[in-house]
């Protein structure tokens, strides 16, 4: 008996959605890390014991860096509702990632046929940056949402929807700015190319809503904190917005196509480009290149992170598959060919290099921070002046980020100054001055950290300090 064209589909579907639930749920209940733990965790949890809202006076700027509060919102109101724990901030966020697998899916639809676009959302679960992203409470994964169903309802021509939806990505994160501006532009060329004026330009007031969005929160921004961006990121962007965007731009391109099995895309995203001219999707194809592209280079002029261009990955994956589904194949053939390039990506989770937060060996080192911090609090008696690098600062501030066996017994005063340090921790550095000795080195695979201890201490303050670090 026949399948039918629909089983298929679905059945890829739903084992989509069950790798990335069987890959991720030894996870779930792993504590917040890294960035996590620093801003988007820390300020959910600052929420949740306090007041909760959109408006920037409910989070501290150490805390918020700035960014909108929508998403810190969404995960806080979560946890009032099925309760706080590391399991439920993760499994909302797990729940997100989900939703972009099956809207991937939608927009693919567009281009090719409904096998071939269930495809698209297997070679992004595959993605080893996706896999790790997938339960963080980071905006990445939103964003991605965001940025699928603004294609969505742009080639719908439902712009009301797609306004929505920019707005929604400007109380995200203010960089999604980016985003609507893209949209505005293709709409603009939209009329120009097809000299269609009436009517049309009133639509622009819903690509003008984000901007207007985004300028009023830039306002009470202003009148909360008294800056517009927080002045730390605006030193970055100052000092290295174009003094490194070359390297930068090199980095996120070696890093999309080269890394993490992605060796190969490079082929498949040509192929595209070349049957874009005609494709009778040529249009619509043509705004994928060019929004990844526009993506490419404008995030190059921000702070480097791997994760910022996520978003992107499943647009490029389309295009993949788009660029495999039109070779002078059988069906056959190209899906056994989209599954060997998912299978090259599969083998990059074994990789155990350090990647920070874009790898699933994240949990190799979350396994030495998390040994770290119950090795300090496990010590008696003792007061000290502590120092440490990122991330461990963190949950020395506030041990509920983390994940320690019992309450900490550690008495501290922490020092932004290292020299002044009874106690340093260092991060895949073992390099210290004299003044310090060894006292333990807890080692997960490529991750690291080292416990100092001054040789000859000052005296030790006499009160304890719970010290709220927030950067």
């Amino acid at each position: 008996m026949r399948i039918s064209t629909r089983t298929i589909t679905l059945s890829i579907l739903v084992v989509n959605i069950f790798l990335l639930v069987f890959v991720k749920l030894p996870s779930l209940s792993d504590p917040y890390y890294w960035d996590e733990m620093g801003v988007y965790g820390n300020g959910v949890q600052f929420m949740y014991e306090n007041e909760v809202g959109l408006h920037p006076k409910f989070l501290p700027p150490e805390i918020s860096r700035g960014h909108p509060l929508l998403l810190y919102t969404f995960h806080t109101m979560g946890l009032k509702i099925f309760g706080n724990s590391f399991l439920v901030s993760h499994t909302l966020a797990l729940l997100l990632s989900i939703t972009c697998l099956l809207s991937l899916y939608i927009l693919a639809k567009e281009f090719i046929p409904p096998i071939f676009a269930a495809l698209c959302s297997t070679l992004l679960l595959v993605q080893n940056i996706f896999i790790a992203q997938s339960s963080f409470i980071l905006p990445e994964i939103s964003i991605t949402l965001v940025s699928i169903w603004a294609f969505i309802f742009y080639f719908r021509k439902d712009y009301f929807k797609l306004a929505l939806v920019l707005c929604i990505g400007i109380l995200i994160k203010e960089s999604s700015i980016l985003i609507g501006a893209f949209f505005g532009f293709i709409y603009l060329f939209d009329i120009i190319t097809t000299k269609q004026f009436h009517l049309k330009w009133s639509n622009l007031l819903y690509f003008l809503s984000p901007l207007a969005l985004f300028l009023l929160f830039l306002a009470v921004q202003k009148a909360t904190h008294g800056w517009y961006f927080f002045p730390y990121h605006t030193e970055i962007v100052k000092d290295d917005a174009l003094a490194s965007y070359w390297i930068k731009l090199i980095q996120h391109y070696h890093f999309i196509f080269f890394k993490q099995g992605r060796n190969q895309w490079l082929i498949f995203i040509g192929i595209a480009f070349i049957v874009m001219f005609i494709s009778k999707n040529k249009i619509k194809l043509f705004y994928l290149f060019s929004f990844s592209l526009f993506s490419l280079l404008m995030f190059s002029f921000a702070f480097y992170m791997d994760r910022y261009l996520l978003f992107t990955y499943p647009l490029l994956a389309i295009l993949v598959v788009s660029g495999v589904y039109h070779l002078p194949f059988k069906n056959l053939y190209k899906v056994i060919l989209i599954i060997m390039l998912a299978g090259l990506s599969i083998l990059d989770w074994k990789n155990d290099s350090f990647q920070y937060d874009v790898s699933l060996s994240y949990r190799d080192s979350l396994k030495s921070q998390t040994e770290t911090i119950t090795y300090l609090c496990s010590i008696s008696n003792k007061s000290v002046i502590i120092h440490s690098d990122f991330p461990v600062n963190m949950a020395l501030g506030d041990t509920t980020l983390s994940k320690i066996m019992a309450p900490c017994k550690l008495e501290m005063e922490y020092s932004w100054v290292q020299e002044e340090a009874n106690i340093l921790v260092q991060f895949n550095n073992n390099l210290c001055s004299e003044d310090y000795s060894l006292i333990k080195k807890i080692e997960n695979k490529s991750t690291c950290f080292y416990v100092f201890e001054k040789k000859v201490s000052n005296a030790p303050p006499t009160n304890f300090y719970q010290h709220q670090l927030l950067q």
